[in-house]
């Protein structure tokens, strides 16, 4: 298979997933090494909205994408979520600036209302602190929309429920 064709299949298997897909997966299917597959991601990554996440590759299928400053408590976490995804957006991270480490990050994918709900059962399972914690509820989230509009809605539904900071 030459390299066109697998870069456009790896594609095609990015935007069809509804979780992230790791390199050493993709490299599986496709008979190449790992590192062949960081090449056609990073290539691929010029033209599409591909997020390279701890837990592999996602592709938002998104237009757009915007870092939003949000603050809230662990009681607000499935409204603010809740507010991304029926905006018809979507999340790919969440991240912090700690005053000692500076910036932590970890990739989150969070594109419905199932994802949501898995993700707090998650945490509730799991009986963890989410990274918030860290900055008494300050952080950020790379979120994907379908056009600047959609992101300016969205950051006007976090204002209107008080979870936006604006800078």
């Amino acid at each position: 298979m030459k390299k066109e064709e697998r870069r456009s299949r790896i594609l095609l298997r990015l935007k069809q997933s509804e979780a992230p897909i790791s390199g050493s997966q993709l490299a599986r299917e496709f008979g190449v090494s790992r590192q062949v597959i960081v090449s056609d991601i990073k290539t691929l990554k010029q033209n599409y909205p591909i997020e390279s996440l701890n837990s592999g590759y996602f592709c938002t299928n998104r237009q757009v994408s915007r870092l939003i400053h949000v603050s809230h408590d662990n009681e607000e976490m499935e409204k603010e979520l809740n507010c991304i995804v029926d905006c018809g957006c979507s999340m790919v991270d969440v991240k912090i600036l700690h005053p000692v480490y500076g910036w932590m990050s970890a990739g989150l994918t969070i594109v419905s209302r199932k994802d949501v709900l898995r993700f707090l059962e998650k945490v509730q399972k799991e009986k963890v602190a989410p990274l918030t914690a860290l900055t008494q509820g300050d952080h950020f989230h790379t979120v994907y929309g379908d056009s600047e509009q959609d992101l300016d809605d969205l950051c006007a539904a976090l204002d209107g429920l008080g979870l936006l900071v604006k800078s």
